[in-house]
């Protein structure tokens, strides 16, 4: 054919390039044709039925310096070939093989007739620098150099891609002169106001006196694809358009394609993306630390959760100095924020966090102050030690109640309903400490604050039952109790209705609520308790000091007691006690020992030690002793009981079957 020897003649005489498409998503049509074009004569082959502006292709020359300009804003080739030589006229069936197919033979190869050199321009493009371009256009520029194998690949314009509009609307999103507004409302019709005003237009930047924000529309709406957002104090809220730069702004958020699937299944009408970002929100009621006063609102007109692929927010370059961030969100209700951490995983690498989360929402970075936090291994265990041990004890604590209640309730003496009165607190605080975390997770802040009270309240009355213990010895040791008039009476009402006062006062003046834990990981457990750090060490640990003082010195007292009555049994039994019998008395005094660190909670003092090097050290030493408290006094009840010589523990004798002595008896030696 006439036109065989005219091609042949230009391929074999200049530079020649040939861009084709073999491999694009589904959404993108296959061109599968070859297009050659010359550099020098722009000449191409009219056979093909190849149009280069309908790719988004052009060849240009500058003298001796060849280029090809490709746009950011079609699909993009996915392989491009340079042929440089004398090519024949199998060159075209000779490229079309699996070896170009993808290009990743990046260095020339050999043809028998000419030299072909294949790039991927996603590739050669990726991390390359953006310079302006006279013809403000959004394209990647490939250079070839003079010796037409060097390669360099410059962006010109930005990786923005430009908003179809602007809109300035005089919303006020966030409440202003103390006026409470329904944030989910307000959005609501924010939303609605803005997608009427866009019409068919596919972008649109919002501008509100408290707010800025972007609105995208995907141009395909039965096959969406991931959208990203950057935001600096250069270039404010954008639309990112080259993914490749995404890791050098100091913000960026991505929506998912999953999202957007989501949202077509719930709303067919439009399917969109917005995102706001405030600067000026609304304080929460713990005055919580929020990165740069900056809160993220992501909105698309659907209820999107339990997404698996996440959204993600990045906020990067991050001064953590004494500070850990949390990622947390809330749902808009309420007249003030309640973060939380559900539904978003925090993710810390070399000074950046990255938030990935299941859902929409408000979303903001917490700054939170950094304590001296354990391991999240040292945590864990320590969780586990406190929910098995607090499990063992409220089991035998219920059961020497049961023992109580049915067997022995009318032979009771004053200081077993003192022990068990004792049993009762120590139970309920068990209980509200195992349960405790499943009212917080339900974020149910009613349920919580109620949780957070009835928790406190049994603390409070079980360091006050250990201080009526220490006080009631101290009363056997010096006088008969029996004289006092109501004295069982009195004891109860010390024990019980002191903490409710203080309970009552505390809740009416809003110390209880959710708190957060965490470790030195990041992760958080949560818990109803008291958030005011203030009221923790004054009520708290103020409190237990007092009754701390006032037990130490009544087990002083008392060792001291045992140690002269053992001196004395031994100087009155000297020759007639056999080596089984002070066996047995040996025993009795380490029972009595337990049980009365038990009954006065001396075992909590370790925590006076939780500090420096001995601070781990005495959280274990803590949790092991205190979580199996109930245990050890169910040892002791046991053991002193009728049913093993209870006559020890009523009236202070000591049985001819057991040799355990009564601590409360008034001792016969002074």
């Amino acid at each position: 054919m006439s036109w065989k020897p005219a091609i042949k003649f230009g391929i074999c005489s200049f530079l020649m390039i040939m861009a084709t498409i073999w491999i694009f998503p589904p959404a993108v049509k296959v061109l599968d044709q070859s297009c050659f074009l010359s550099f020098d004569t722009n000449q191409r082959d009219n056979n093909t039925g190849c149009t280069y502006k309908d790719i988004g292709l052009w060849l240009l020359k500058n003298n001796t310096i060849y280029s090809i300009n490709i746009t950011r804003e079609k699909p993009r080739p996915t392989s491009l070939i340079f042929l440089n030589g004398t090519c024949n006229n199998t060159l075209q069936g000779w490229i079309k093989n699996e070896k170009f197919s993808r290009c990743t033979d990046r260095t020339p190869t050999v043809h028998p007739d000419c030299n072909i050199k294949c790039l991927n321009p996603n590739d050669i493009c990726q991390h390359t620098m953006y310079k302006p371009c006279t013809d403000n256009s959004n394209d990647d520029n490939i250079v070839l150099g003079d010796s037409k194998t060097e390669l360099k690949c410059f962006k010109c314009g930005t990786p923005f891609q430009e908003p179809e509009g602007q809109i300035n609307l005089n919303i006020h999103i966030t409440p202003q002169d103390n006026k409470t507004i329904n944030m989910v409302a307000a959005m609501a019709n924010l939303t609605t106001t803005v997608l009427a005003l866009m019409g068919n237009r596919s972008t649109m930047s919002v501008s509100l006196p408290d707010a800025q924000g972007i609105f995208v529309k995907p141009k395909t709406p039965q096959k969406p694809d991931t959208v990203s957002f950057a935001y600096s104090n250069v270039t404010n809220l954008s639309i990112i358009q080259d993914e490749t730069q995404i890791g050098t702004f100091p913000r960026t958020i991505s929506v998912p394609k999953e999202a957007f699937e989501k949202s077509l299944k719930q709303n067919s009408t439009t399917l969109f993306v917005s995102v706001f970002l405030f600067t000026k929100f609304i304080q929460d009621e713990k005055h919580s630390t929020v990165l740069d006063n900056e809160v993220y609102s992501i909105e698309m007109g659907a209820d999107i959760n339990n997404l698996m692929d996440t959204i993600n927010l990045t906020f990067r370059n991050i001064d953590t100095n004494g500070v850990v961030p949390f990622c947390h969100s809330w749902n808009g209700s309420g007249s003030q924020p309640n973060w939380i951490t559900e539904g978003c995983n925090t993710t810390t690498v070399n000074g950046s966090v990255t938030c990935e989360c299941q859902h929409l929402t408000f979303f903001a970075l917490l700054m939170v102050p950094n304590p001296a936090n354990i391991s999240s291994s040292d945590f864990n265990n320590l969780t586990y030690i406190t929910s098995i041990g607090c499990g063992v004890s409220l089991f035998f604590l219920c059961v020497a109640l049961f023992m109580h209640f049915l067997l022995s309730q009318a032979r009771s003496s004053d200081s077993l309903h003192i022990l068990i009165h004792l049993f009762v607190a120590l139970s309920l605080l068990n209980l509200t400490f195992l349960t405790n975390t499943y009212v917080a997770n339900t974020y149910n802040k009613i349920s919580c604050k109620l949780m957070a009270g009835f928790m406190h309240y049994c603390l409070l009355a079980s360091f006050t039952w250990f201080g009526l213990e220490a006080l009631h010895i101290c009363l056997q040791l010096t006088k008969n109790t029996a004289t006092i008039k109501h004295y069982l009476t009195k004891i109860c009402i010390a024990g019980w209705v002191s903490p409710a006062i203080t309970v009552a006062v505390l809740f009416c003046v809003g110390k209880y609520d959710e708190l957060v834990l965490y470790t030195d990981t990041g992760n958080v457990a949560r818990m109803c308790w008291i958030v005011d750090s203030i009221t923790q060490y004054v009520v708290n640990i103020g409190f237990y000091s007092v009754i701390f003082l006032f037990t130490l010195m009544t087990f002083t007292f008392m060792l001291r007691w045992l140690c002269l009555a053992r001196r004395f049994r031994g100087a009155s039994t000297q020759g007639n006690v056999g080596s089984g019998q002070s066996s047995s008395i040996g025993t009795s005094d380490a029972l009595t020992v337990m049980g009365l660190c038990s009954m006065f909670g001396l075992t909590w003092g370790f925590a006076f030690f939780a500090y420096g090097a001995l601070r781990l050290p005495a959280y274990y030493i803590f949790t092991v002793l205190n979580s199996c408290q109930g245990f050890f006094l169910f040892i002791y009840y046991y053991c002193s009981s009728k049913l093993v010589g209870e006559e020890g523990l009523q009236s202070g004798q000591t049985e001819s079957t057991t040799t355990v002595e009564n601590p409360y008896a008034k001792p016969k030696i002074f």
